[in-house]
């Protein structure tokens, strides 16, 4: 049987009890015969049904999807960094059939983990406060789920009555699902610490995870776990707290099987020097990312302080040293450009948009933020639908896989190893990737290079910084790429397999027309393709 009610309260909490509605109450004995009318009190109950649908508009009323379409605000953005919104449909069958639900931990200020918008699994410990530093772990305060243990991944519900934040914003303890009764509420706030920092990982967390659901705001990844680390903006220089948050922090990742830390955060350590630029850190940030080197990807905001004298910031210069972080310059509206006041570096990954960018905010509302924040939440974002998808690359793969697919333009040098986020070319790293003048995309594996006839296991080059022609070992090329469309400006992005320690390179020069690409299908035929028809050459990622 099915449980009808005239009380909003009861429909909104139990998925079982549906509402009492014109179209529900009626039933075959109550027809209309012989010109008699419906019983009066049939009448009385169409009547409470049609109110119910004017008040509180029940045909709203429907589970959300986790997988629909993304607001229409959000198209340039989306554009911009190329995500395939065109292949929806594909991402979600492929997600759905093999991936898993990447864990994406925001170390942040406060989290709003009850937005309708946001994943069912969003978990908030509350480690702004170092006051019991003997305690193994920060409390969990709010969210849906939390593991027991990494042994067993057993998941266990932890709900709070209610999360207040200390500036007054009381965060209600259920979950409403978004488009209810047509709400979106759309708020700019005042650019001031005081008001960003009860938003900013609420907003971050809505840019990686919020539903595909054509309403409000859709993530890059609705497939992620979020897991929010609330920390004491103001005291992160303070060694005692970094050392706790050092422990329990660790804890935390290994404990909820982190694999992207998104760091939209940064402080300048303790008496800085000339000299760190180019040493490695060693205060409790530092060293967390030291610990996790080969396991968990630190995604990095490159600050907008404007820094033009050295790098200090951490940790955005740590990315400098450190294979497994990743920092993001914040682009401007048209990503063509670093956004007025961001930091940039020539050591810095790439760049992402970060001007007025839509997300979530506390109190199920939304609003555009904008800054390096944004920017480094976008890629943390791709980064997990990566894994969703089911690819397993090593930090470092992932860092090289992001520089080589990211659109260089001539105006983002100087300001980063590689250049803008191409999300489609990202995902699509299982696989030698070659895109042709006429925007066609090749798979097909990278096997020689062919000169005069003449096969070789080498790329002819031109290097504009040495000046002369030297041989590049295909084995070595992340990628390669026209420079604004010109056939003769190129670059070339390197990983030396001879060196395993070393940095991404970037080189600029051309390529003698002279060459042919070699391909070899899998299991299949081998094909052949000119140099100079080539745009965008990308190598898997590892």
């Amino acid at each position: 049987y099915t449980v009808f009610s005239d009380d909003p309260s009861k429909v909104q909490k139990d998925p079982d009890v549906k509402p009492r509605t014109w179209s529900n109450v009626l039933v075959p004995d109550f027809v209309q015969q012989d010109g008699k009318g419906l019983p009066d009190n049939i009448v009385e109950r169409l009547g409470i049904g049609g109110k119910l649908v004017d008040v509180n508009k029940w045909e709203k009323f429907e589970p959300a999807s986790l997988f629909g379409d993304f607001h229409p605000s959000q198209d340039a953005e989306l554009k911009s960094v190329r995500f395939p919104v065109a292949k929806t449909e594909e991402l979600r069958a492929r997600i759905l059939q093999g991936g898993s639900m990447p864990s994406v931990m925001i170390v942040d200020s406060f989290f709003d983990a009850k937005h309708c918008d946001l994943p069912q699994d969003f978990v908030v410990y509350d480690c702004s406060s170092a006051v019991d530093r003997d305690a193994k772990v920060c409390p969990i305060v709010s969210g849906d789920f939390h593991y027991q243990g990494s042994a067993s991944g057993q998941a266990t519900a932890s709900m709070s009555a209610s999360l207040t934040h200390p500036t007054g914003i009381s965060v209600p303890p259920a979950r409403e699902k978004c488009g209810d009764a047509g709400r979106f509420s759309l708020e700019t706030p005042q650019q001031t610490e005081a008001f960003i920092r009860e938003r900013h990982g609420t907003h971050l967390a809505g840019i990686i995870a919020s539903r595909w659901d054509g309403f409000g705001a859709g993530g890059i990844n609705p497939m992620a776990k979020i897991i929010g680390v609330q920390v004491d903006m103001d005291n992160l220089t303070d060694e005692g707290y970094g050392s706790w948050l050092l422990r329990v922090i660790g804890r935390i990742m290994f404990e909820q099987q982190v694999h992207v830390v998104n760091l939209s955060l940064g402080y300048l350590p303790k008496q800085p020097t000339m000299a760190t630029s180019d040493q490695e850190r060693h205060e409790w940030l530092s060293e967390l990312i030291e610990n996790h080197g080969t396991g968990v990807l630190f995604v990095a905001a490159a600050g907008n302080t404007k820094e033009t004298d050295g790098c200090f910031l951490t940790p955005a210069c740590l990315g400098l040293t450190q294979d497994n972080v990743v920092t993001v310059v914040a682009l401007d509206t048209d990503g063509g450009a670093v956004l007025s006041g961001s930091n940039s570096n020539s050591g810095f990954a790439l760049g992402a948009d970060g001007e007025g960018i839509l997300g979530t905010m506390p109190l199920n509302k939304y609003g555009d933020m904008s800054g390096s924040s944004q920017s480094a939440a976008i890629v943390s974002g791709a980064v997990s639908l990566a894994l969703a998808l089911g690819e397993r690359w090593t930090p470092r793969g992932t860092r090289e896989r992001l520089i080589a697919c990211s659109d260089v333009s001539r105006d983002l040098m100087g300001a980063m190893v590689g250049g803008k986020l191409d999300i489609e070319c990202f995902l699509d790293g299982g696989r030698d990737r070659t895109v042709d003048e006429d925007g066609d995309v090749k798979s097909a594996k990278l096997v020689r290079v062919d000169r005069g006839g003449q096969a070789s296991g080498e790329l002819e080059f031109f290097n504009n910084g040495t000046s002369r022609t030297e041989p590049i070992p295909i084995a070595d090329i992340l990628g390669f790429q026209r420079v604004e469309n010109d056939p003769a400006d190129i670059v070339l992005f390197l990983q030396p397999e001879s060196n395993p320690d070393a940095k991404v390179v970037r080189l600029e020069g051309s390529i003698p027309q002279d060459q042919e690409l070699v391909f070899r299908e899998a299991d299949g035929p081998r094909s052949k393709l000119k140099v100079d028809e080539v745009v965008k050459f990308t190598r898997r990622a590892i």
